[in-house]
């Protein structure tokens, strides 16, 4: 039986460049950021039908959360992380939603940092 089947999509280490950062050499050229997503979707319908029209198409997503992100010139990861998490939430089939944004090299002695957000 298929009823309120939830489903979960991970895209993982989706890599964008993008101008981020507080500091002045970081404002003067983009640095790669990676993406993390985790959605809960509603997946019952999808399945049943087997139609792309029926499910959250996860290529279209990336692109979207990629044009954003590479136009954006935010300063902070809390300002980009939102911006990318209302992207996300736009499409209604989205139950739930957890984004991480990971910031490579953003310490000297470590290998990056992180910030999460969620629906």
């Amino acid at each position: 039986m298929l009823s309120k089947r939830r489903m979960k999509i991970f895209i993982k280490n989706l890599k964008v460049k993008c101008l981020i950062g507080i500091h002045p050499h970081e404002r003067k050229k983009k640095q790669e950021i990676v993406l993390h997503v985790e959605l809960e979707v509603e997946g019952r319908h999808a399945a049943k039908t087997d139609k792309i029209t029926d499910a959250v198409d996860y290529d279209e997503l990336a692109q979207k959360l990629c044009a954003v992100a590479s136009q954006s010139k935010f300063y902070l990861l809390e300002k980009l992380a939102n911006e990318l998490l209302k992207v996300i939430l736009k499409d209604k089939r989205i139950l739930n939603a957890r984004l991480q944004v990971e910031k490579p090299k953003a310490l000297r002695n470590a290998d990056s940092v992180t910030l999460e957000v969620s629906s």
